[in-house]
């Protein structure tokens, strides 16, 4: 069974890999014919090899290889959102099916964009998102998904018993530490107001009896986890934040294998056969029949 979903994914992703290599480069093709010399010439004064060393585009007006990788990485990086999404509802379907009930939240990554953004109210949210909350009494830990101002993704996981705001970086840089904790502040502080909107609704709906908790998570301490593995590249960050949202509780630590094809392939596996996936039943008979029709 594992073998042919193997197979189904690889086929899928090198027919999604090839088309949108096509449609790029007939694009960026396109594009190059309507450059005029003049247009081509600023081009390679402004952004090109004066200017930073790598012109946009060749004599022929053809566009460079480079700008076909910098399309490419900037289409996963798109694909970010979706799949912590997908991660943050399979995990908060495992969590509520678990013995002995939810104790931790799995947020989106809409959470942290919204509590940095000044715009949402916690109520606001809270509502958007009830359904990745669970009782407060017994919540012991939250992970929610962060994007810097550098597309560059890292993950924050609240441990309410330690009382402590744990930095899990894949790519831990000394000059945005200050940047970092600030956001990691106001993100929070945010999450503690979400938690008293949220115990409200509770309470109005019968479904908790606590009046109040203090956690001030704003004052927990900041802690940054020693030896975490690190990415080698500039894309790779939304990967690592959503394995170590998958395998950090299970493995009870944040040292996970390092990144490469078998592990993307493991988290594609392990989003497909979940129980939350609607199509499980679909994909798995589509991967039998895709090896049948190979065989």
């Amino acid at each position: 069974m594992y073998q042919c979903l193997t197979e189904y994914i690889d086929s899928k992703i090198l027919r999604v890999k090839q088309e949108v290599q096509i449609t790029i480069r007939q694009e960026f093709q396109n594009l190059a014919q309507t450059l005029t010399p003049a247009a081509n010439t600023v081009m390679s004064t402004v952004g090109g090899e004066e200017a930073n060393g790598s012109r946009a585009t060749n004599c022929d007006g053809q566009l460079c290889e480079l700008d076909v990788v910098k399309c490419e990485v900037e289409r996963l990086r798109s694909l970010t959102i979706p799949i912590l999404t997908m991660v943050a509802c399979k995990m908060t379907h495992d969590e509520k099916n678990r013995s002995g009930g939810p104790k931790i939240w799995f947020l989106p990554p809409r959470v942290s964009e919204q509590a940095l953004s000044f715009f949402y109210p916690p109520s606001e949210v809270v509502m958007n998102h009830s359904a990745y909350l669970s009782d407060v009494s017994s919540l012991s830990k939250i992970y929610v998904p962060i994007k810097d101002l550098f597309k560059h993704w890292y993950l924050l996981c609240v441990d309410v018993k330690k009382r402590k705001l744990i930095c899990i970086d894949p790519m831990q840089q000394r000059p945005r530490k200050t940047i970092r904790e600030r956001h990691i502040r106001q993100l929070a502080n945010f999450i503690d107001w979400m938690i008293h909107e949220h115990l409200a609704d509770e309470r109005l709906a019968g479904k908790s009896e606590l009046d109040e908790v203090a956690y001030q998570l704003g004052e927990f301490q900041i802690y940054y986890p020693q030896n975490l593995p690190q990415q080698d590249n500039s894309f790779d960050s939304g990967m690592w934040v959503a394995r170590w949202q998958l395998y950090a509780e299970t493995r009870n630590s944040f040292i996970i294998p390092p990144m490469d094809e078998s592990t993307r392939m493991r988290l594609a596996l392990d989003l497909v056969l979940s129980n939350y996936n609607k199509v499980k039943e679909n994909t798995i008979e589509a991967a039998k029949k895709l090896v049948t029709k190979i065989n």
